[in-house]
């Protein structure tokens, strides 16, 4: 285990904390992180999973001058009605960074965060068995933050396009349980690519009949 030190600093938190992104930052000094918490404890689901936006602050130690020693401070935090099982961020046109988060209930929500405050604008959401029927293992931002893809142990992968009212959502392909995928990113604004348990990678492409366009089957 790396010892604390200059690069390397420890950050303890109250809750189990599933996943950690980086938000883009609109100067040196604006620095946040979206952390994915889970409290075991909690008495209830629905306060129990939450997404927390962290600011990172960089102070000088008396001594060590010339060393930053950071600390976190949570500015703004969302409840989320079900644990979060995937996590990403991608800055948009306007002023707001999108974060995408999906559950292990099936839902999706996009939140807009302001990289100058951080506090959550807004937040958009698609609900639990209409995009996934279980667990969604995975999501990826598409750069610019106007879509998303999801995928998820129910054989099923999406592309959603996010409005500034709503999210809609499109069917790429289901296999209806027969195959179980756990990984997904966005390869261009037009294709992806994504993985599943014992079947490889596949390619797709959205200008083509069906969308899927290549297969790569290997025994890893």
């Amino acid at each position: 285990m790396a010892e604390t030190g200059e690069y390397f600093h420890r950050f303890p938190q109250s809750k189990s904390v599933d996943a950690v992104r980086w938000l883009s930052a609109v100067s040196a000094f604006d620095r946040f992180v979206a952390a994915a918490v889970h409290d075991p404890d909690a008495s209830s689901s629905a306060a129990a999973a939450a997404i927390e936006i962290h600011s990172l602050t960089l102070a000088t130690s008396p001594l060590s001058p010339n060393i930053g020693e950071p600390s976190l401070h949570v500015r703004s935090s969302w409840p989320s009605p079900s644990r979060i099982s995937a996590l990403r961020s991608s800055p948009t046109p306007h002023k707001h960074v999108a974060v995408a988060a999906a559950t292990l209930s099936g839902s999706l929500h996009v939140l807009f965060v302001d990289p100058v405050d951080g506090s959550i604008d807004s937040e958009l959401s698609i609900a639990d068995r209409s995009l996934h029927a279980g667990l969604v293992s995975a999501v990826d931002l598409l750069e610019g933050g106007r879509e998303c893809i999801t995928a998820g142990e129910d054989g099923r992968v999406n592309r959603v396009t996010i409005g500034e009212a709503r999210l809609e959502y499109r069917r790429v392909y289901d296999s209806r349980g027969l195959v179980s995928y756990t990984a997904a990113r966005w390869g261009s604004p037009m294709e992806f690519a994504t993985g599943g348990l014992g079947f490889g990678v596949q390619w797709w492409d959205q200008r083509k009949p069906g969308g899927l366009v290549s297969q790569f089957r290997c025994n890893w």
